[in-house]
């Protein structure tokens, strides 16, 4: 089972928000499961966007590169 939480903190001072993202490194393979380094489960899209995957952490690549290729020119946004 994959875990992925994200949470969002407000900065001590209140002007600024940071977000939390956290993933395990797990694979199943049949009944065996282990954890790895080659992959994260946590991908940049851009400098202030993450994408986060459930399941295999090559299926989502394609998807991930294109998404990625779609930002590529956006401004960040600051809250």
């Amino acid at each position: 089972m994959t875990i992925c939480i994200v949470g969002i903190c407000d900065s001590v001072n209140g002007t600024a928000k940071t977000a939390i993202a956290v993933a395990d490194r797990m694979v199943t393979a049949g009944d065996t499961e282990f954890e790895q380094a080659a992959f994260s489960k946590i991908t940049s899209l851009t400098a202030n966007c993450v994408a986060l995957s459930a399941g295999s952490a090559l299926v989502p690549t394609e998807l991930f590169n294109a998404a990625r290729s779609k930002f590529s020119g956006c401004r960040p946004l600051h809250f």
